[in-house]
């Protein structure tokens, strides 16, 4: 607790959280004698400095910071602050405005307008700055030693107050600069809000920074068949676990919910995001909800699609996906059989919009990236207690099986279509290719093994042409012959081999 704080909280007392709207901060607070947390702000009117406390009449944090920033909004309206006259104080200070003063702007004026997703992401890298500089810094003082400092500690890893626990594990180079990133972001917003035709910031106070390239497609772990069974096969003593953890939980039915979530992720080739997010009507498991989804899907889904998906399709909503790609596409017999039995236990809400993945403690949220994570570091910690060896996979735990999907069907099918069903890109496939495609120990071996005169036979002379007996069907003999020949170093006119005989 800062010593402002301190000097402000009475004996007993004690501040929670502080939220500040347009310049007005509000303490949130616990006071000795009662269940319920209390708000206060020192207002300062006419010269003079008044302190106003209030009830925040429930016991939790999360609705108290909600009463709060409500009560700092009508402060600052009372106070006749408003976003004009906001943004002439900002023009005011400029570059010498501190980070933690732009960020409270962002988070005012920019955040709420965010996915729930991207204001995660953002909030993340608002709390990791602040850590790592402190919110005291001048945007002014921004340069490059400071960003290779910052850069330098979340590979390290950085852990302290509000900061999550995933930020305590070091990251790659890709993963930290994206902190970097985000604060031009940042900065690049607030520095355009503009009072009377001037703007924030003139130029941008990034400006001769520099960042090394990131590979954007770079390799990661693949997971395999082996680590999903044992994953499904202790999953019950996870849930039973979570079961004594949380006896009061808001959805009462674990059973079988992450089971599910392991199911989707190895066996559907979709990201974590998009699977813990959907909803009961994204799970079409009738003909009318199949064709209505195609019909109404756009793009190059065809309706008549549904006469071959026997076990029914997910539409995969755009809102929902990392890079915005809407898809209905089928699912398997196996998946399908999953979900039926999952529902057997989690009944179909009446409300269609309800998740299919509910957070269990939360009524009207779904499984957010914070639980999911830790329920797979759990999972994993019980498969290893259980005696069996499960290294910890480096920068993988969900997607891991994405790739596992991609690589199995390399060869097997068309990239594009792997991509369609997938949600990849299905213009290039570059990022699936470059950082999905997997082979095996095996096929690597093959590759080098791989002897043309040999291994070509007629069902397949012609390099580049993967249809089996496709050229024995077509060519002559004669020309057949005249390829497998060249394959073999011989004359291709019949006559002795070329080269040195003995």
């Amino acid at each position: 607790m800062s010593k402002r704080k301190q000097l402000r909280a009475a004996a007993g007392d004690h501040v929670l959280k502080s939220v500040t709207v347009l310049g007005v901060a509000v303490d949130v607070k616990r006071r000795r004698g009662t269940p319920n947390l209390q708000l206060e702000a020192l207002v300062e009117k006419d010269g003079q400095q008044d302190r106003m406390r209030v009830s925040a009449k429930t016991p939790d944090l999360e609705e108290a910071l909600s009463a709060a920033k409500a009560l700092a909004a009508e402060l600052a309206k009372q106070l006749g602050i408003t976003i004009s006259s906001s943004a002439e104080w900002l023009i005011a200070r400029g570059v010498d405005l501190t980070i933690g003063e732009v960020f409270d702007v962002y988070r005012e004026l920019r955040l709420p307008h965010l996915s729930a997703t991207a204001q995660l992401a953002m909030n993340t890298a608002m709390k990791q700055l602040c850590f790592v500089w402190g919110k005291d810094l001048r945007v002014a003082d921004i340069n490059q030693p400071l960003v290779d400092e910052f850069i330098a500690a979340r590979m390290r890893g950085i852990k302290g107050e509000g900061l999550s626990v995933k930020s305590w594990g070091g990251v790659r180079y890709g993963s930290a600069r994206n902190g970097i990133v985000r604060l031009g972001t940042i900065l690049n917003f607030v520095g355009a809000l503009k009072h009377e035709g001037r703007s924030v910031f003139p130029s941008d106070p990034l400006q001769g920074v520099r960042l090394s390239a990131d590979d954007p497609n770079v390799r990661r772990p693949v997971s395999n068949i082996r680590r999903y069974r044992l994953l499904l096969k202790h999953e019950p003593d996870l849930i039973a676990r979570l079961q004594e953890q949380y006896p009061d939980a808001a959805n009462p039915h674990l059973e079988g919910l992450f089971r599910l979530v392991v199911v989707m992720a190895r066996e559907t080739g979709r990201r974590i995001g998009a699977i813990r997010q959907l909803r009961v009507r994204h799970v079409l498991r009738t003909e009318e909800q199949v064709r209505s989804a195609l019909a109404s899907a756009g793009g190059f889904h065809q309706e008549d699609w549904a006469d071959d998906w026997p076990a029914g399709a997910i539409h995969w909503a755009s809102e929902t996906d990392k890079k915005k790609y809407a898809r209905v596409t089928p699912i398997s017999r196996r998946v399908r059989a999953e979900i039926e039995q999952y529902l057997r236990v989690h009944p179909c809400p009446d409300d269609p919009d309800g998740y299919l993945f509910p957070h269990p403690f939360i009524p009207g949220r779904c499984l957010n990236n914070e639980m999911v994570w830790r329920w797979m570091n759990t999972l994993e910690a019980i498969v290893r207690q259980h005696g069996n060896v499960l290294p910890k996979l480096v920068m993988g735990q969900y997607h891991p099986f994405r790739r596992m999907w991609r690589s199995e069907r390399s060869g097997a099918f068309d990239p594009r279509l792997i991509a369609m069903v997938g949600g990849w890109s299905v213009k290039t496939g570059i990022a699936m290719d470059d950082s999905y495609q997997w082979f095996s120990a095996t096929a690597a071996y093959l590759c080098v093994e791989f002897d043309p005169a040999v291994h070509r036979t007629a069902a397949n002379p012609v390099p580049g042409v993967s249809v089996p007996g496709l050229a024995e069907q077509v060519l002559s003999p004669e020309h057949l012959n005249r390829e497998l020949a060249s394959l073999r170093g011989e004359d291709t006119r019949g006559a002795k081999p070329v080269g040195n005989q003995a």
